[in-house]
């Protein structure tokens, strides 16, 4: 079980500007300025003054983050939910990193800086660096892209569907579930394996809503 005061003394350790404004059995919530240092992105020095909510689910999940001085644009193109949270990436992600839990630091220097430095990247130059998954389903579809290596979502969604029905392949030797009719082993079972680290009850309301995004979509052309 993790210590979330020995997280938080760590971090604050790490990052003075960060203070603690709230914390009871449900949520620990720290505020202050992340200054970014680095110089991954051509040199850019920023600061972003932000809100960090770290709910029980936490080390499983990341912690929600809000930035508070409306620099980054409240807009889902600009990777911000309906609530006002940044959105740090496509669920998928966040599950496979966090499947073995994350440190309140880690998340900070490996999740929410390189972040933060996109955003600043992405208002100085008008365009991300190194490319951007899409906002809500839309992104959840272009990750699973990468992930089959295709760009069907009728491909994706024959994997899914037999993932989800459990009609994998017995034997490597087998052709694979995605339709091209190439054997198993050399097709999509290392991505297929990688899905399965994913709850299985995740990834059935992940079915359900791309398959709904999808025939909306279709509807709609």
């Amino acid at each position: 079980m993790i210590d979330i005061k020995a997280e938080v003394s760590n971090t604050l350790s790490k990052f003075p500007s960060l203070r603690v404004v709230e914390q009871n059995t449900n949520e620990t919530t720290l505020e202050g300025e992340i200054h970014l240092k680095d110089r991954e992105f051509g040199g850019v020095y920023d600061a972003y003054n932000v809100r960090i909510v770290i709910g029980k689910c936490f080390p499983k999940c990341f912690p929600k983050v809000f930035e508070l001085e409306e620099k980054i644009p409240r807009k889902p193109s600009r990777h911000v939910n309906p609530d006002r949270s940044l959105c740090l990436g496509v669920l998928q992600q966040e599950l496979m990193i966090t499947r073995s839990g994350i440190k309140l630091i880690d998340f900070i220097n490996f999740i929410l800086m390189p972040h933060l430095s996109r955003e600043t990247y992405r208002e100085i130059k008008g365009f991300y660096p190194h490319g951007e998954y899409s906002h809500g389903w839309k992104g959840i579809l272009e990750y699973f892209y990468d992930q089959y290596q295709t760009e069907s979502p009728d491909e994706v969604m024959r994997i899914l569907t037999a993932i989800i029905r459990n009609q994998l392949p017995g034997r490597m030797s087998e052709v694979c579930v995605c339709g091209k009719k190439r054997k198993y082993r050399k097709c999509h079972r290392i991505a297929i394996e990688e899905t399965l680290k994913l709850d299985s009850k995740y990834l059935i309301e992940l079915y359900s809503g791309l398959k709904l995004y999808l025939d909306d979509r279709n509807n709609n052309i």
